[in-house]
């Protein structure tokens, strides 16, 4: 007679195979951690934001742990690595919600010799609303101007908090090739900044941030770009041309060439250091825009490759109006290459076909 308190042998099986897998389960190292999600709400720019998370090792062996964050905004501390069996830590995320406005969206993956979990993410989520915001863009740009610009570029600082907001230029500052103003539109809700070209301007970009300060603990200061693309008085594009050696026809290329609207530049002359090579001048056009640049075309033809000398030093030397030794004489080369898919792409030609490379059989 079988005792009723004894289990039957496919019972014992099962609960063997059970304590077996239990125990293979709890076997090397193993992470716990406290919470796998941080929402901190909605909250406004500037706010301070942190969270503490505790990891455990759980297991019967050392864990090893690395962390890792999708953004620069999300910054976790670097636990203690390895933790023994039983011990823990506390790793602190902070997101910085000053410099990151709207939805936040972020991981910090925890990776660990875990051998059941090796890869933990650790989701930051929430919503920041902007103190300020600006109009029509978050930076003031001028775009291409020329050295005798003199513009002016606006935007409106539109205070979003609950308060009213004193804003002001920060005392000290200097801006370079613009001159910059505040104006209150609004006491305390909305004001427009606006930045000046100051001629005359360096070629080159012209680059400065301008600092509002807005007496708030959480946001102090707020910074404006403001950038332009000053252009020389003439240049020239393409800056060099190309000539592949083993075309067999002419090859036509044309030079645009583009100037400041206020002052134009006269080509006196294009001379060419191969009599081969040809080029005509043809007349200025504007580009249809109020106050647009003027352009100039330079038609230029050259030779079938097979007529020019290996080792030749081509270049168009171009004479202008210009009073600036680096402008008055300009220097195009013109190289001399093996008609390669890159060259194609530059110079318009069609690269003769290539052929195809034999292989070896494979053994």
């Amino acid at each position: 007679m079988s005792n009723s308190l004894t289990p039957s042998r496919p019972a014992a099986l099962s609960l063997g195979i059970s304590l077996l897998l239990t125990a293979t389960a709890m076997a090397g190292p193993r992470l716990e951690i406290s919470s796998r999600e941080w929402n901190f709400g909605e909250v406004w720019q500037g706010e301070p934001l942190a969270v503490k998370v505790t990891l455990k090792n759980t297991g019967d062996e050392p864990l090893t742990l690395e962390v890792k964050s999708s953004c620069g905004c999300t910054v976790p501390t670097k636990p203690k690595s390895p933790l023994g069996p039983g011990e823990s830590d506390v790793m602190e995320i902070k997101y910085d919600s000053g410099h990151r406005r709207g939805a936040a969206n972020q991981t910090v993956t925890i990776t660990t010799n875990d051998p059941v979990e090796p890869a933990v993410p650790f989701k930051v989520i929430g919503n920041v609303r902007p103190i300020f915001e600006l109009k029509p863009v978050d930076a003031l740009s001028f775009g291409r101007v020329y050295r005798n610009t003199e513009e002016t570029r606006s935007i409106e600082v539109l205070n979003l908090y609950s308060d009213a907001v004193k804003v002001e230029l920060k005392p000290g500052q200097s801006f370079g090739a613009f001159d910059v103003k505040l104006e209150e539109i609004e006491p305390g809700r909305k004001y427009q900044l606006s930045a000046k070209t100051r001629p005359p301007l360096s070629v080159g970009a012209a680059r400065t941030e301008v600092v509002l300060s807005t007496g708030l603990t959480r946001l102090p200061e707020v910074r404006v770009p403001v950038y332009a693309a000053v252009q020389p008085p003439v240049a020239f594009s393409p800056p060099r041309l190309f000539l592949p050696k083993n075309s067999v026809s002419e090859i036509k290329q044309t030079l645009r060439v583009t100037y400041s609207p206020d002052k134009p530049v006269k080509i006196l002359a294009v001379k060419p250091s191969h009599d081969a090579v040809k080029a005509e001048i043809r007349e200025a056009s504007r580009d249809g825009k109020p106050g647009g640049e003027q352009t100039q075309e330079i038609l230029v033809t050259l030779p079938p490759g097979d007529q020019v000398p290996d080792q030749s030093e081509l270049a168009l030397e171009i004479t202008t109006d210009l009073t600036e030794p680096e402008y008055a004489k300009i220097v195009i080369p013109i190289r001399v290459v093996s008609a390669t898919r890159a060259d194609t792409q530059q110079t318009g030609v069609t690269a003769p076909p290539q052929p195809t490379p034999e292989r070896t059989p494979a053994p």
